[in-house]
């Protein structure tokens, strides 16, 4: 088993609300920092993490198979074991996923398909036959 990476916080999974309330808290200050951070620096975080993903791959597919025989064991649908299966093609797709997104433009601050509609405020109803009430 490979050691945790020291930017990693393990979170307490004992107590399920703090650790979802952790999380939560967590998530929102990084929400925070991405937005106020540079394109380029979003970039190179999701190019990084693409790069994780390839490299840590034999531990996600162990970690996976451990999940996947827990599922099995509780009984879980075969359905969805399928779709929970991190397979050596998902893993890639993952990483090619996170470099898509890399990819596309910075769409904080945009402003897109904006465009004026008419207002019927104070005027009569198109249709004579329409009744609100």
């Amino acid at each position: 088993m490979s050691a945790t990476p020291a930017n990693v916080i393990r979170l307490d999974t004992a107590d399920p609300v703090a650790y979802m309330r952790g999380l939560g808290e967590r998530a929102r200050q990084a929400s925070r920092r991405m937005a106020a951070a540079e394109p380029g620096d979003k970039n190179a975080a999701l190019l990084a993490l693409a790069d994780a993903i390839e490299a840590q791959a034999g531990t996600l597919a162990a970690a996976n198979a451990k999940d996947m025989a827990a599922g099995r064991d509780s009984g879980l649908d075969a359905a969805l074991l399928d779709r929970l299966e991190l397979t050596p093609e998902r893993i890639a797709a993952m990483a090619d996923g996170v470099r898509q997104v890399a990819a596309l433009p910075d769409p904080v601050g945009a402003i897109r398909d904006l465009s004026a509609r008419p207002s019927m405020a104070g005027h009569p109803s198109p249709d004579p036959n329409w009744n609100a009430g």
